[in-house]
């Protein structure tokens, strides 16, 4: 073979390869169809998002109150025509508080009634044109999403997402009637009164708490469920305060898992139907009773003059007993 002929044949070789090479190379295949089905619920997913925020957004205000350094800023949710509802510590101290809109208004607000043992307050405002947020009516469960709207660090009308990580959380030591809903959505300082919604817009409870002792977002939120925000908003709007059954006992966790009986108030309902220290309380009208905070937000739940039925433990045996709730006196009148 001459060289000529062997030049050629590797010329031939290298392009029989080269040919080769793009014969055989990895064709680019069209993404399957699941990665499709994943963008499209992200899709999906951050059009909830968008959503709720567009339903919910309008009705949250920011709120200044006080003066010099004790000037506190937080946030509100429109619940009625004119009336907002956000913490008792937002508002503390003060008669008048400012109110901005979302769409940048500001209003002079004057707080209608405060509810210390739950920390919430209601402000009211002279203005038109406001957008009032929904209430969430069904349960809200644990794992849905839920979003965060407010004031955080001074940054009006800010948005965080998460899910609800928890319920009936309680032992926070921030009000007497603790019963919350726990999240991981981002709450800052002056998250405070501003709304925890749903992928609806709906209000699931008012933001109060920062499970961290530093203060800044943790992934441990708190917030006040409707339940309890829907009453004191009722009662303060038609009594211009909240008006709670009272059993006149003071309580501890029960051995059973209810609540027993530590000391019995004189002339009180528990005094009148006949009930004694050492009495565990297993139910509320067959609601059963889940230790002393679960006894004292069931019995907060009834009006004064309702008539209850208790099932108690005495002696290892189980009796009913009727009486009728009085009205639980204000914290400052309390033993």
């Amino acid at each position: 073979m001459t060289k000529t002929t062997h030049r050629l044949t590797l010329v031939t070789l290298a392009t029989i390869a080269v040919a080769a090479g793009r014969a055989t190379a990895p064709t680019v295949e069209p993404p399957p169809s699941q990665s499709l089905d994943s963008m499209e619920s992200a899709r999906g997913l951050s059009e909830a998002f968008q959503f709720a925020s567009r339903k919910a957004s309008p009705a949250v205000v920011s709120i200044r109150s006080g003066r010099g350094s004790a000037r506190a800023q937080g946030s509100g949710v429109i619940l009625a025509d004119g009336v907002i509802v956000t913490n008792f510590h937002v508002v503390r101290g003060s008669n008048r508080v400012g109110v901005t809109l979302s769409d940048g208004r500001d209003f002079a607000g004057v707080v209608l009634g405060t509810d210390q043992e739950a920390d919430l307050a209601v402000v009211g405002i002279d203005a038109d044109d406001l957008t009032v947020a929904r209430l969430r009516s069904t349960e809200v469960s644990v794992g849905e999403w839920a979003l965060a709207i407010g004031n955080p660090l001074g940054y009006g009308h800010t948005v965080t997402a998460g899910i609800v990580s928890g319920k009936g959380r309680s032992g926070l030591r921030i009000a007497n009637y603790e019963d919350f809903i726990q999240t991981d959505a981002a709450i800052n300082p002056g998250n405070s009164g501003g709304p925890l919604v749903d992928i609806e817009g709906r209000v699931l409870g008012i933001n109060t708490a920062v499970g961290t002792s530093s203060g800044d977002a943790f992934g441990l939120g708190f917030a006040i469920p409707v339940h309890i925000v829907s009453k004191v908003l009722d009662d303060i709007l038609e009594a211009g305060r909240v008006r709670r059954g009272y059993l006149g006992v003071e309580i501890g966790d029960g051995r059973s898992g209810g609540a027993v009986i530590t000391l019995v108030q004189d002339g009180g309902p528990a005094e009148r139907a006949g009930l004694a220290v050492g009495d565990e309380l297993i139910s509320v009208e067959k609601e059963v009773v889940t230790g002393r905070r679960g006894l004292m937000n069931t019995i907060a739940d009834y009006s004064p003059g309702t008539e209850v039925t208790l099932e108690v433990l005495r002696n290892g045996r189980r009796r009913s007993v009727s009486l009728t709730l009085d009205e639980r006196p204000p914290p400052e009148l309390q033993r």
